[in-house]
């Protein structure tokens, strides 16, 4: 029986050799499971965590461990005699369980030594991965083959090759790979699609197998040489909006393992997508570390305290990489906390972030997705009507200064300077397509930021398309820099909050809000993201009109040279692209 060809990518074979394979099954003496075997490290790391669950005293600035509950009880008597009484109570020593950070044993199948549970976790991936190769076929010689006197070019070197470097593992002299966690995790991807390719493609057939060795650190020694592909990761999607659900569509669509983090069930999500669906409470910082164990990347969708809580139990589940909910302008134009609806606790987020990216002890790194705004700020309905209004577009507050439903715009005449003000816009699903294109490029060599943009506009530009596309004359408030500085001084006054965020909104687009040069991660990606062109008519335009004439647009887009940019950028235009 042939695989479907969707198996065709060495990330999607990969998954599909590990489902296959089974390999993971509980490595704890007296289990009462212990004959059960899983198909995924999500269920064989949930299985494994009820061996090592301890209770934790969070009192400590790093919280200590005991093994008994009674040992816990014990400890909070003696050392927390002033400890609110409650903390004794039942519910809250209940809530005090969780998986233990330190391994209560070595590897039981090598004498590696293994100084944190995340550490043993991935070690011992490693060896059932690689051990459950042992169940694929040895492949027989053809005629052709069998009389060779070369066997490193027939399948028994092949054969040969991948007993040897299976057994390799189990030695005392070919361990060092654990001590680090992040390349154990690559060459456990690495090596499933590397010795699985051994024994089952016909073009690798003829190779010099004998001498070509996947070590355990991922790297290939010996001559041949081969592009390893980016590790399978486990991505945790956090939020149920619609921006969530655009993520997950894209990022389930790559070979990765998606789950989604909600206050609530989502059964479309996973009759939609090929991800799972976990309820969460983010108040609840132990149960979400719980729920992120083995979790590489969490993406954020929604801010304040819970994003907060987010981060913080991210960094103690020893996620890898984070992405805040980030998601407008470039992190130099960050609004000042003063800014409260503007600021929607990002630079509470960023700071916490930056912390635990400096820590001497167990950092998680972080990047941010700046996109501008996004077209569907300008859509029939707003953010609202797309279920992101509010949570991942941030500072998009006071309604749009352009109101294309009733043919009104209210626009900043420039910056302080008096020079002409350009903004950066990209569609959300775009955005998603980005972050999943980023995600495939592996985020070991991921930057602080990266920029993207559909379009880079000024705002003068933007009305006039929505003119154009509507097919109405606009009514066109033009204000000074001076101008909006006095309005938002009057309606502070005043007590006037509607407008008063209108006014600031204003201000930060002419302050350069959304405005950056280069878009660092369109330079990487292998698609064109739509047009704001396109993008307008496709929700305002005529229905007539909608499917718009390729020619125009890509004539327009040529005309999107630097230098012509830069011309039209000191006239006060920049064309939508």
């Amino acid at each position: 029986m042939l695989c479907p060809r969707k198996y065709l990518s060495a990330n999607a074979w990969r998954v599909h050799l590990a489902h296959d394979l089974q390999p993971y099954q509980c490595t704890y003496k007296n289990c009462d499971d212990e004959r059960r075997i899983y198909g995924t490290r999500e269920e064989w790391l949930e299985h494994e965590a009820q061996h090592s669950l301890a209770w934790h005293c969070r009192l400590h600035a790093v919280s200590e461990e005991f093994e008994t509950r009674a040992e816990y009880k014990l400890h909070l008597r003696n050392e927390h005699p002033d400890a609110p009484p409650e903390l004794s109570s039942e519910e809250l020593i209940a809530n005090a369980v969780a998986q233990s950070e330190h391994p209560r044993r070595d590897c039981p199948l090598c004498p590696t030594p293994l100084s944190t549970s995340f550490e043993r976790q991935k070690h011992m991936i490693y060896h059932l991965e690689r051990f459950a190769l042992f169940a694929l076929p040895l492949l027989e010689d053809d005629e052709e083959s069998q009389q060779s006197d070369h066997p490193s070019r027939s399948n028994r070197g092949q054969n040969i090759g991948r007993e040897q470097s299976i057994a390799c593992d189990f030695s005392q002299g070919a361990i060092s790979f654990s001590t680090d966690a992040n390349d154990t995790s690559a060459a456990i991807d690495n090596t499933i699609i590397e010795e699985a390719s051994l024994v089952s493609e016909p073009r690798f057939q003829g190779h010099d197998f004998q001498n070509y060795h996947v070590d355990p650190q991922g790297k290939p020694d010996g001559t041949t040489s081969r592009k390893s592909p980016a590790p399978i990761m486990r991505i945790a999607v956090a939020g149920g909006g619609g921006f969530a659900e655009l993520l997950v569509q894209e990022l389930s669509r790559t070979a990765n393992s998606v789950m989604v983090l909600s206050r609530a069930p989502h059964a479309e999500f996973e009759a939609n997508y090929d991800c799972q669906v976990v309820v969460v409470d983010y108040r609840n910082i132990d149960s979400l570390q719980y729920t992120l164990q083995g979790v590489d990347l969490v993406i954020s969708t929604f801010s304040g305290a819970e994003q907060l809580n987010l981060i913080d139990a991210a960094r103690r589940a020893r996620v890898r990489t984070f992405v805040p909910s980030e998601f407008g302008g470039p992190l130099t134009m960050t609004p000042a906390p003063k800014f409260g609806p503007f600021d929607k606790g990002s630079s509470a987020a960023l700071e916490r972030l930056r912390h635990w990216a400096s820590s001497r002890h167990n950092p998680m790194k972080y990047t941010v997705f700046s996109c501008g705004m996004f077209y569907e700020h300008f859509g029939p309905g707003g953010l609202e009507a797309y279920n992101i209004m509010g949570t991942t577009c941030r500072h998009c507050l006071g309604g749009t200064f352009i109101d294309i439903q009733l043919g009104k715009a209210e626009l900043p005449d420039g910056n302080s300077q008096g020079h002409p003000v350009l903004i950066n816009l990209t569609s959300a699903v775009d955005v998603a397509r980005f972050v999943a294109a980023a995600v495939e490029l592996g985020i070991d060599s991921w930057p602080l930021e990266f920029t993207m943009r559909g379009a880079c506009i000024t705002p003068q530009r933007i009305q006039t398309l929505c003119s154009e596309v509507r097919q109405v004359q606009f009514e066109v408030i033009s204000r000074p820099y001076a101008e909006i500085i006095a309005w938002i001084d009057y309606y502070e006054n005043h007590s006037d909050e509607e407008r008063w965020l209108a006014m600031q909104q204003l201000l930060q687009i002419a302050d350069g809000r959304y405005t950056f040069e280069s878009a660092n991660l369109n330079e990487l990606v292998d698609f064109e993201p739509m047009g704001f062109r396109q993008w307008l008519y496709d929700n305002w335009g005529p229905r007539e009109d909608r499917d718009t004439d390729e020619k125009a647009i890509k004539a327009e887009r040529q005309l999107e040279t630097p230098e012509k940019l830069d011309l039209r950028i000191h006239l006060g235009e920049a064309t939508a692209h």
